[in-house]
């Protein structure tokens, strides 16, 4: 689990790419004898469950960039005050 603090309401290439690299990096460290290992992503925000514009916005850029890192993603998950519900 890391969170992330201050993240912008729209996707930024920028920030996109460091999350990739990062990823990069864990790929091997979550490597086990099963296989390679994979991601599950949560945004988090105050508010109700429903799924936004912006929340979807960060849910396609997160699947792309786990693709670009070369990671295995089970999913994009949205925590609200409404609860969880999946995204992607």
């Amino acid at each position: 689990m890391m969170p992330v603090s201050a993240v912008p309401r729209r996707p930024v290439p920028r920030l996109l790419d460091g999350l990739a690299e990062m990823l990069r990096g864990l790929a091997a460290d979550l490597t086990t004898d099963l296989g390679p290992g994979s991601a599950i992503l949560t945004l988090e925000r105050r508010g109700a469950d429903v799924i936004l514009p912006h929340d979807r916005a960060w849910a396609d850029a997160l699947v792309l960039t786990c693709a670009r890192a070369g990671l295995g993603l089970r999913g994009v998950f949205l925590s609200s005050d409404g609860g969880v519900r999946r995204i992607a």
